[in-house]
């Protein structure tokens, strides 16, 4: 599951699904217009830590996260077992202990807020777990226009199906800053010269900004199923595709799959989600209905609660490629920003100060090309400083 560190959008048509044609309008209680509580939960097979996110719905104009916070959290299955959370930051709850749930094994979650509301998910039963059997790049075209390359899923076959699936992935590549040089401009000080400028020098960069590794989350719904199908197993799913002219795929580029075997029940769910919303976090927009997840008040039955408490078995594989691999002699795609040489005079200290732009090399003589003479010759930051597109620490991961 996406983090989902929650900023409900705060309209909402309230019109709870159910099998009645049509209901009658429904109020908050007044004690819960600050927000409806939004619940992010996912256990799964893995033995680890499991997460609780816990948030309230915000208005419309605010960029705030609202976690629920110094809530009471418990997961208990059909054998008697108790699993607590505490709150490790505001509106995230981690177990006390490693756990991992059994497939068959039947789970629940309860929650109590500071306010002593108390809320209860449906009993969910834990499915059986479905390895990825195979994870592959192949070259490709997508709707006949664009070509790329597909990361595709082939899994097992487990029996007793039909099985539901979810994906999520995480991306990461290698970039270079294509104008960097090993020095920098920085301030001397901040008292100006007697004519009113700020000394300025160039020195040794203090940090690795010429090659770095940008990670990022899917942050899409992506589901399949082998509902209909002879077999139980899915071959050639497609969970990914990236453009040839993408420049993530430039020089080394990897990718982490996740597999998630989901409910009947929770597929559905995610399902509708992704019908609802086609932005980056379904749960971010202004819904134009609301539909019931699998959790409840015990308080009021009438009281809204959005999100969902997911059961599944997981399972991950992780590729390595490069550009070469997929398009052997073929030009790498270009890097996506502009990047203009500038001498500014007026502008350096804004410049420097602000990590606005980057050394490149002295402008001695002043080059007439350029509208200023300004003492050094800048690039645009991202052209010469990769750390603005990602981490410069190589991953524990990472293999060549």
């Amino acid at each position: 599951m996406q983090d989902l560190h929650i900023k409900l959008k705060y309209v909402i048509v309230l019109s709870v699904l159910t099998v009645v044609c049509c209901t009658e309008p429904f109020d908050i209680p007044k004690t819960k217009t600050e927000g409806i509580l939004v619940v992010d939960a996912r256990i799964t097979n893995e033995n680890k830590q499991q997460v609780v996110r816990l948030s309230r719905t915000v208005p419309l104009d605010s960029n705030a996260i609202n976690g629920e916070a110094q809530a009471q959290v418990l997961v208990s299955d059909d054998l008697g077992n108790e699993f607590r959370f505490n709150e490790s930051e505001s509106g995230t709850y981690l177990s006390d202990a490693n756990f991992a749930v059994v497939p068959g094994r039947v789970y629940e979650l309860k929650v109590e807020t500071s306010d002593g509301w108390s809320y209860s998910s449906q009993r969910t039963q834990a499915p059986p777990a479905a390895r990825i059997d195979r994870l592959y790049a192949e070259k490709g075209i997508r709707d006949s226009l664009e070509q790329g390359v597909f990361i595709y899923v082939d899994n097992d076959e487990p029996a007793n199906g039909p099985f539901y699936y979810k994906y999520e992935y995480e991306e990461t590549y290698k970039v270079f800053a294509p104008y960097w040089v090993p020095e920098e401009a920085y301030l001397v000080n901040f008292d100006p010269t007697i004519s009113g400028a700020v000394p300025t020098d160039v020195r040794p960069k203090m940090q690795e900004e010429q090659v770095c590794y940008p990670s990022v989350k899917s942050k899409r719904i992506i589901q399949g199923n082998t509902a209909g199908l002879t077999g139980n197993s899915l071959e050639k799913f497609p969970v990914r595709f990236v453009a040839q002219s993408n420049y993530i795929l430039a020089y080394h580029y990897t990718i982490l799959v996740r597999q998630y075997v989901q409910s009947p029940q929770a597929y559905t769910y995610y399902e509708t989600l992704a019908k609802l919303s086609s932005v980056e976090n379904v749960f971010s927009q202004i819904q134009t209905g609301f539909f019931e997840g699998n959790i409840t008040s015990d308080v009021d039955v009438l009281e809204p609660v959005l999100g969902y408490f997911e059961v599944a078995s997981v399972d991950e594989q992780r590729i390595f490629f490069d550009y070469g691999d997929i398009f052997p002699g073929e030009r790498r795609p270009n890097f996506p920003f502009l990047c203009e040489f500038q001498a500014p005079l007026r502008g350096l200290r804004s410049a420097i100060e602000f990590e606005i732009l980057e050394f490149y090399d002295y402008n001695d003589p002043p080059d007439p090309q350029y509208s200023e003479p300004g003492p050094y010759i800048m690039v645009p930051r991202v052209c010469g400083d990769c750390t603005v597109l990602g981490s410069n620490v190589i991953p524990d991961f990472w293999t060549e």
